[in-house]
């Protein structure tokens, strides 16, 4: 299903959280610009081309309220919370349901993020992955 009535553009949906594409084109950019102020530095790092599976950024931009707020965290094999130098303040963020009203882990263990999650769904290891693969092959 590639389209569908009341869809939404890219440009429709705004900023993503992983603040791609060319900061001059940013609001904070053009903001700076207009108030008379120097645009550089940004406020914050910004990426030409989005990280794939950057969580732990993408986490810190929410619990600053940088750009916006997610509404929910969905998280695929990865283990945010075991990166180093993650603030507490992230981790607090992410178990209130205040501030993250919905978070999901899929993995194939409950690591120290999952714990932190309202759900956790399984999912293949990678040898299951693999063996399902070859499966009437």
């Amino acid at each position: 299903m590639i389209n569908f009535e009341g869809q939404l553009g890219k440009a429709k949906l705004g900023l993503s959280l992983a603040r791609e594409g060319r900061y001059e084109d940013s609001t904070e950019y053009k903001n700076k610009v207009a108030r008379s102020e120097n645009p550089y530095p940004s406020e914050h790092p910004w990426m030409k081309k989005a990280q794939v599976n950057h969580m732990g950024e993408y986490l810190t931009r929410h619990t600053n309220r940088s750009t916006y707020a997610a509404k929910a965290f969905i998280n695929l094999k990865s283990n945010v919370n075991a990166h180093a130098g993650l603030d507490q303040k992230v981790v607090e963020n992410l178990k209130n349901p205040q501030t993250m009203p919905l978070s999901i882990s899929i993995d194939c263990m409950i690591n120290e993020t999952g714990n932190l999650c309202d759900y956790v769904i399984p999912d293949l290891s990678m040898h299951e992955e693999y063996a399902a693969g070859s499966v009437g092959a």
